[in-house]
């Protein structure tokens, strides 16, 4: 089943589709998300801390700047031009 998201920070949409993630890009379509804006978002990972690593997951204010959308919702934000 395919996941879509909102990445609210940066006004982008991303899905996963079979563990793999993605984000949507104006001009090249679904682009392999590899530098893992997804799932650092969906984990609250927050690449500032220094500190020992298990302190670096769980930040809610991460984790909110992700939504799960539907399709209906990914092709109204595509033709609103919001992304």
């Amino acid at each position: 089943m395919i996941q879509y998201y909102y990445l609210k920070d940066i006004k982008r949409i991303g899905k996963r589709d079979k563990e793999i993630y993605y984000l949507l890009d104006k001009e090249k379509g679904w682009i392999l998300d590899e530098e893992k804006k997804i799932i650092d978002r969906l984990i609250g990972f927050d690449s500032t801390k220094t500190e020992d690593p298990k302190s670096r997951i769980g930040n809610m204010e991460i984790i909110s700047q992700i939504e799960e959308i539907d399709a209906e919702e990914v092709i109204e934000r595509l033709t609103s031009r919001e992304n």
